[in-house]
């Protein structure tokens, strides 16, 4: 009879939705920065006005992350739709 052969360690099972949350956690989201067309911030009430939205991939997207463990790699990204 030849010689045993030894078997590798058993890897841990890697969990892809703690690797999701890794990888969003990791990102840096942050809500709308909305513009103001008055740089003093003085207006009418009742009075319509247009105001915009400062895009950026923090606040519309697209915005990637990824998380890897074991050999597994994970990217999340992050997107609005309008």
């Amino acid at each position: 009879m030849g010689p045993r052969r030894r078997r590798a360690p058993a890897q841990p099972a890697v969990d892809p939705e703690t690797l999701a949350r890794e990888a969003v956690d990791s990102m840096k989201l942050v809500g709308s920065d909305i513009a103001s067309p008055r740089p003093s911030g003085d207006y009418v009430v009742g009075v319509p006005m247009w105001m915009r939205v400062n895009q950026s991939p923090t606040a519309y997207g697209p915005n990637t992350a990824s998380a890897t463990t074991g050999g597994v790699t994970v990217t999340a990204t992050a997107r609005s739709p309008r």
